[in-house]
């Protein structure tokens, strides 16, 4: 008798879950970005893809082709709208769950976390771009001893949305930080450091006038309790990171960044940081997870009153 594999079991229930409650939640999300994107979805199916692509660019503000080559493709087969997400988000749903279980935690930490959270009720129903990225992300992680499926997931995840890129740059500037330190201990410069400024700097000339753009557009005056959010989910994950120094040079990029354009979206990549670090203690039974998690979830019981109500999650009436 075989045995039963309970990691794909969770993984697949919690995908299952996401599915049906994306078409039950799914529909009412008809304003705010999800107008032009029901508009752009409806349109695209109906053109060849050259077409289908300059109709795109034109009505919305978006270069990255992912979330573009998914909506076609599902649109020209005649997928409904509100079906094609709800897939989408069992796929988020089923790489987040693997993640977890990858780094052993709870599953009923897990599994309150992807259902409940407010940044992951974000990723479902509001942030659509951004969700692509971020499932291409998780799915990557899973491939972190496997250098060629590694990086073609990031470079998929960057290529779905531009913003996943501040992630990558805190990364690589927390390695690339801890290779420094190392180099003036042995007082010279090694090859995986410098080529790693080199593929660096060729990314940064490539992609960079688009982030510009983007973070032009986000721009906004310096609000103090932003930081202050930012530099308290730093404050906890320093707490729980057992590579101190490696979490604080992650941070500072996103702290940064919260300085030029606020924080509601980097506040999400900052809590995903958390995440990792924090999952791992305790397989996540601890105080911060706790918190957080019960913290998320009670917000976003306004995020889905505004959504079934209203049709936007951040309605602000």
């Amino acid at each position: 008798m075989r045995k039963i594999n309970v990691g794909f079991l969770f993984k697949f229930f919690c995908a299952f879950f996401i599915f049906v409650y994306s078409l039950a939640v799914g529909r009412f999300a008809t304003e705010g970005d999800q107008v032009h994107y029901r508009e752009i979805y409806a349109v695209i199916g109906l053109l060849p893809i050259a077409d289908a692509f300059v109709f795109y660019l034109l009505n919305l503000d978006s270069k990255e082709v992912v979330h573009f080559l998914l909506s076609w493709i599902f649109a020209t087969v005649g997928v409904e709208k509100d079906l094609f997400i709800a897939v989408s988000n069992a796929f988020l749903a089923y790489f987040s769950a693997a993640v977890f279980i990858k780094f052993k935690a709870s599953k009923i930490i897990a599994f309150t976390i992807i259902a409940s959270s407010f940044y992951f009720n974000v990723l479902y129903f509001s942030a659509e771009r951004l969700k692509y990225g971020f499932i291409f992300f998780t799915w990557s992680i899973l491939y972190l001893n496997n250098s060629k499926g590694l990086y073609s997931l990031l470079l998929m995840s960057v290529m779905s949305h531009v913003q996943m890129l501040i992630s990558y740059m805190s990364i690589a500037f927390a390695s690339i930080m801890s290779m420094l330190e190392r180099a003036l201990k042995r007082g010279f410069l090694s090859k995986s450091l410098l080529s790693f400024l080199i593929i660096g700097l060729i990314i940064l000339i490539a992609v960079g006038p688009h982030v510009v753009n983007k973070l032009e557009a986000y721009k906004s005056d310096i609000q103090l309790f932003d930081l202050l959010k930012i530099i308290a989910i730093m404050c906890l994950t320093l707490y729980y990171a057992h590579k101190k120094r490696q979490a604080f040079y992650v941070f500072i990029p996103l702290v940064i960044v919260v300085a030029i354009i606020g924080s509601d979206r980097v506040m999400m990549l900052g809590y995903f940081v958390f995440l990792y670090y924090g999952i791992q203690i305790n397989r996540g039974i601890n105080l911060g997870i706790l918190i957080t998690t019960a913290y998320f979830s009670f917000k976003s019981l306004d995020y889905l009153y505004n959504l079934v109500n209203f049709g936007n999650g951040f309605y602000s009436g």
